[in-house]
Parts: structure tokens; sequence; C-alpha cells
């Protein structure tokens, strides 16, 4: 299962994580960042400063011991995606 958890930079107390997104797409093809990064505004608003927003997405998968392990994919910025 793939997921993506959104930040939200602070400089005076640290990155904070605003929301968890599961990717519920099955086609790979439809997934593009751009609209993976429309979520935080539509979750929490247009006062959301976007600049200062990046996403990692992780992926869970099962452990060796039968426990669920995180491995992160990607980190990726709002600058970055709108470069594209």
């Amino acid at each position: 299962m793939v997921f993506y958890e959104f930040y939200v930079r602070d400089q005076a107390e640290g990155d904070k994580l605003i929301g968890i997104l599961p990717e519920r797409r099955n086609d790979p093809e439809r997934i593009d960042l751009k609209s993976i990064m429309k979520w935080p505004r539509v979750a929490l608003g247009d006062k959301l400063d976007m600049n200062n927003v990046y996403l990692v997405t992780m992926a869970m998968c099962d452990g060796a011991d039968g426990d669920f392990t995180y491995e992160q994919i990607l980190s990726v910025n709002h600058e970055l995606v709108n470069e594209e």
C-alpha cells in the first residue's frame, strides 16, 4: 500500500505532519504529482502556504516477521512539482 505524508516547513518549531493520504487509484498511469499536491489545499484551505508544503511517499510492506514495515519511496516539495 502506498500513501503520502504531507508536511509543512516551520522554521521556528520544525516540520509538522499535516496529513496522510492513501493512494487508492489502481492504474499507476493516472497518478501524477500535481494531482497529489492538490490534496493539502483542498483539505486544509487556501490559507495554507503551498511553498512550504512537501510530501513523502511511503510504502507499507510485509516484514519478514509478519509485521508491517514502511519504506520511503520519494520526497518532493511544491516547487519541484510546479517545474514539470
